[in-house]
């Protein structure tokens, strides 16, 4: 079973809001791979292209107001990743 990592994040208002990811790949060579998504079923894909470097990836996402479950994990990608922190804009 693929691991993950569950956050809540609570908006306002519903809307599409921009998911940072900070975060790097872990692999030299090897694009670090994964989803985030919500407990309704929006899903989008994420990738870190460098190993060793911290960088930011933005996914946007359908939130609905008040308190989400982001789901970060591997998904259909590798999981070669780490994430430092994520924003929600």
């Amino acid at each position: 079973e693929a691991s993950g990592v569950i956050i809540p994040v609570e908006v306002t208002a519903a809307g599409t809001y921009n998911i940072v990811l900070h975060g790097r790949a872990t692999q030299d060579g090897t694009p670090g791979t994964g989803a985030v998504s919500v407990a309704d079923g929006a899903s989008a894909d994420f990738s870190f292209a460098k190993a060793g470097a911290w960088q930011d990836v933005t996914v946007q996402l359908a939130l609905p107001a008040g308190v989400s479950q982001l789901d970060i994990n591997r998904g259909s990608g590798n999981g070669l990743f780490d994430i430092d922190y994520i924003e929600v804009k």
